[in-house]
C-alpha cells in the first residue's frame, strides 16, 4: 500500500512512499518503508491518496478528504501528485462557495421547479412562476460564474503551479 500527503496549505507534498504502518484517517502518525515518519498530523490542512499494488492498474482506491482522484500511481510523479492535488483544492473550493451559495437540497428544488415549469409549458406559466424561474436562471448563473472560474484557476495552475488560487481574482 502507498500512500501520498499532501498539504493543502503550504501546498508540498509532505509524505511520499509505501506505508509500513496502520493508516485510517485521523491517525496521529504515518510511517512509511524507509523509516520515514509523519508525527502529531494535523489532517485538517491535509489530502491523501492510498494506492494498492493488487488493485487494477494501481489506481488510487482511497483517498481523503478529497474526492474524484483516479490517476494511475504507476504514472504519478510528485510534480503530477502536487498538481493534481492543488486542482483537487480548487475543485473543493469552488464547491464549498456553490453550496454556500445554494445548498444541495436548495439545487434539487431549483431543478424539480424548473422541470414541472418545463412540463406547463411557457405560455401558461403565471406572473409569479415567471418571476421564480428568473430567480432560478440568477442562480444558476451565479453558480456557472463559480464553475467557470474554478475551471479558469485550474488551467492556471497548469501554466504556474505557484499560482494564488486561492485569492485568485478569478473567483470575482
Amino acid at each position: 500500500m502507498n500512500i501520498i500527503i499532501y498539504n493543502k496549505v503550504t501546498k508540498e507534498i509532505v509524505l511520499a512512499g509505501e506505508l509500513s504502518s496502520k493508516f485510517s484517517a485521523g491517525t496521529p502518525s504515518v510511517t512509511i518503508a524507509d523509516g520515514t515518519t509523519l508525527s502529531n498530523i494535523n489532517w485538517d490542512n491535509l489530502a491523501w491518496f492510498l494506492t494498492d499494488d493488487d488493485f487494477p492498474e494501481g489506481f488510487f482506491v482511497k483517498q481523503g478528504p478529497m474526492t474524484g482522484y483516479s490517476k494511475k500511481f504507476d504514472e504519478l510523479s510528485l510534480a503530477d501528485a502536487r498538481l493534481d492535488a492543488l486542482k483537487q483544492c480548487v475543485k473543493d473550493l469552488a464547491s464549498k462557495k456553490i453550496l454556500a451559495l445554494a445548498p444541495e437540497w436548495k439545487q434539487r428544488n431549483m431543478m424539480a421547479t424548473g422541470l414541472a415549469l418545463l412540463n406547463k409549458g411557457k405560455e401558461n406559466w403565471t406572473a409569479e412562476e415567471t418571476a421564480v424561474v428568473a430567480q432560478i436562471d440568477a442562480a444558476w448563473a451565479a453558480l456557472k460564474t463559480i464553475r467557470d472560474a474554478s475551471n479558469a484557476i485550474e488551467a492556471e495552475l497548469g501554466n504556474d503551479i505557484n499560482y494564488d488560487w486561492e485569492n485568485s481574482p478569478l473567483w470575482g
